[in-house]
């Protein structure tokens, strides 16, 4: 993974507050709470509140918690870290929507 999103990575402690946690969606319909681990212009890695062996579906949408954007895009890199928590990453394509906003905040941190 760390060929596929070169660049130097963001500790979740820099990044400005509304993007250190963000709501999930991994297709189900149910929101989950997941935490920043770090980011840069091209992903992002989130610790989530589910097992490896429950994520079926790679599509994702990001919601920031005061609902101001989301992102929709693919895990591309999934670890258990435990039997209730997940790490998983996300490359983002130049066609993400929502990217826009995300870019823009990050750039406060760079």
């Amino acid at each position: 993974m760390a060929e596929r999103r070169k660049g130097s990575r963001v500790p979740a402690k820099e990044l400005p507050l509304l993007l250190r946690k963000f709501k999930v969606d991994l297709g189900t319909g149910e929101l989950l709470i997941s935490f920043t681990v770090d980011a840069n212009e091209r992903g992002i890695s989130l610790s989530v509140p589910i097992h490896i062996y429950k994520v079926k579906n790679y599509a994702i949408t990001l919601y920031s918690m005061d609902e101001s954007f989301s992102i929709e895009d693919e895990i591309v890199y999934i670890k258990g870290i435990s039997p209730e928590e997940s790490r998983i990453s996300i490359m983002f394509s130049s066609t993400s929507s929502g990217l826009e906003k995300f870019l823009e905040l990050l750039k406060s941190a760079i």
